[in-house]
Order: C-alpha cells, then structure tokens, then sequence
C-alpha cells in the first residue's frame, strides 16, 4: 500500500525523527559526561591543561580554540575525583568560556565579552549623605574633577 503525503508532511516528519536521533545522541553525550569520573593532575591549572586532561579519557573528545589564551587562563579544581560533567561545569563558572555538545564531541569556545560596558549612578558624601556632582570613579580610585 503506498501512502500519497504532502511535501510539507514528509518534511516535518523527517524533521521529527531527526530531533529523535539527536536527542538520543545528546543523551548519551550527558550519560558519558555523568559515568566517566577523572582525577586532574593538580588543583592549580591552566584551562588548557583541564582541557587536555580531559581529553585524554576514552569516549571523550574535546574540540577548542584559542589555546594561546587558554593558556593564561588559570582555575582551581577539586583535589577529589569528579565527573567530567561536573568538571565542566566548574570549568564554565571560573572560566570566560562556553561549551556546546555536538554528537560525541565537547565545543569549549571563549566567551564574547561586551567591548563597551556602561555604568551609572551617584556617588554620596559619606558624612552628608548628598550626590557629589562631578566625580567620576576610576578602578577602585576617586578623581574629582575641577
């Protein structure tokens, strides 16, 4: 029996099975990164030595950029074993990174920092407790203009 669908049926269940299959994959990507436990080397290190550390487990694929500034970069890691999920996890809160799971591979970019940040807001006397007009705060220093 052959059954006649539209265009825009067989689209969209083409498209369903797809998410299936990458759901599925993404599953296992987050089982493995659950299962797998690993113990650095030490508890002072560059992002770039976590991430090769991390790397050298089976079943465990790293893709990155930018070493050269992954090198300056440095975090403390837990001296017990820890999953390489949690790992991660550590690694994206003391670290300017993100980090993507495609198939079985980890995508650990830099982070885009805003080049412009604007601040604003007053600054009062101490003693009186009124706006000072005209200062301008420098990194952690008060310069009054004239």
């Amino acid at each position: 029996m052959f059954y006649k669908y539209s265009l825009y049926t067989k689209f969209i269940i083409v498209s369903l099975l797809l998410l299936l299959d990458i759901s599925q994959v993404k599953c296992q990507v987050n089982e493995n990164l659950e299962r797998i436990k690993i113990e650095f080397s030490s508890t002072d290190l560059s992002l770039k030595q976590a991430l090769d550390e991390l790397n050298a487990l089976p079943d465990i694929n790293i893709v990155s950029n930018n070493t050269k500034v992954f090198r300056k970069i440095y975090l403390k890691i837990p001296s017990n074993p820890t999953t390489v999920k949690d790992a991660l996890e550590e690694i994206l809160t003391q670290t300017p990174v993100n980090i993507n799971y495609n198939n079985n591979q980890i995508i650990v970019k830099i982070r885009e920092l805003a080049n412009k940040y604007t601040f604003s807001g007053s600054i009062k006397d101490s003693d009186t407790h009124e706006n000072l007009v005209g200062v301008i705060f420098i990194q952690r220093t008060l310069i009054k203009e004239p």
